[in-house]
């Protein structure tokens, strides 16, 4: 697996991730190397991108692969953020002096020296090799920490710094001016944003099946109630009925009391009546005398009208109904 890598960034389509976790060279028998020409045939498939995040881990490697890939980026047009994520050492600590931001995390380092080579030759050749380093340091690398650093530090300091073969730590870079910022991110910082995130992630969920579950509860909700309204609906039309009929049956008591009321009195009135002709009868009775003049025996009786009664109590108790009387 290549120790590079660049690939769109997962936020957007318009970023790019470039991973520089590797040596900085064009090595035809090592294809885990990052050399300038597999830099730029990348760079050329990202030509709309936006910004681009460049992350590095590397110990260096060949100056002018590094020195070609610094100015590759300095002509894209996007924003470039370097992030040191380990040692950028050598020429790859100039690299990320083309970004327009350079973050190193707190425990991070930039290694700093003069260009070096492999000779061989008579002193004049030696003189020469030395006096072409001289150039590609004053040329090549110290103009990059310069166009980072500005006034923070001085040309001599650098050349000394350069001279020492100097380790940097992140808060060193940041005095100098190698870098913009300290990442510093704490266990207790990253348990915060970790819990933030998963609370995020959590709500989110939450949201999303209550949403769901809200539509599908009021859809279950009208086609079970649905049910409800109609005997709801029945109810009501049956107490209604009842009530009329409540009501109906109220009138059809009272009318039937007030006919008992009416049949009580009729009752009362029939036997008034019936006494009425009994004390006809009686009296009569009483005088103990006959229709011939003789005084009627202790055998013979008076016939009692009792059906010539009777109809009378029938026709006076139908005519009451009627309300004839």
């Amino acid at each position: 697996m290549s120790m590079y890598d660049i690939r769109n960034s997962g936020d957007s389509s318009d970023t790019l991730d470039i991973y520089i976790y590797s040596d900085i060279d064009n090595c035809w028998w090592d294809e885990s190397t990052m050399s300038a020409d597999k830099f730029r045939k990348e760079l050329d498939k990202h030509k709309d991108a936006k910004q681009i995040n460049l992350y590095i881990n590397s110990m260096g490697g060949s100056v002018s692969e590094g020195v070609t890939i610094y100015n590759q980026i300095r002509r894209h047009s996007a924003k470039v953020t370097a992030y040191i994520d380990g040692f950028a050492c050598s020429i790859a600590s100039v690299i990320p002096m083309a970004a327009d931001e350079v973050i190193m995390g707190e425990n991070t380092m930039l290694m700093i020296h003069n260009p070096w080579t492999f000779t061989y030759g008579n002193a004049k050749a030696l003189r020469k090799t030395a006096e072409d380093l001289d150039k590609v340091r004053d040329g090549c690398i110290i103009p990059a920490y310069k166009a980072r650093c500005g006034d923070k530090l001085s040309g001599e300091k650098l050349i000394e710094l350069l001279d020492d073969e100097t380790f940097l730590t992140a808060a060193e870079c940041l005095e100098y001016g190698l870098c913009d910022r300290i990442l510093t991110v704490s266990n207790e910082e990253k348990k915060t944003e970790a819990e933030d995130k998963v609370k995020a992630a959590m709500n989110h969920a939450k949201e999303g099946f209550m949403d769901n579950f809200i539509e599908r509860f009021g859809s279950m909700v009208a086609k079970a109630t649905k049910p409800v309204d109609e005997l709801h609906a029945c109810q009501s039309a049956i107490i209604a009925q009842a009530m009329e009929d409540g009501m109906s049956a109220g009138i059809n008591a009272a009318n039937a009391e007030k006919n008992a009321e009416n049949a009580a009195k009729m009752q009362q009135e029939v036997k008034n009546a019936a006494k009425m002709q009994q004390d006809d009868v009686t009296d009569t009775n009483d005088g103990n005398i006959n229709d011939n003049g003789s005084e009627p025996t202790k055998d013979e009786k008076t016939p009692e009208p009792a059906e010539d009664n009777k109809a009378k109590v029938n026709d006076y108790f139908m005519k009451l109904l009627k309300g004839e009387i």
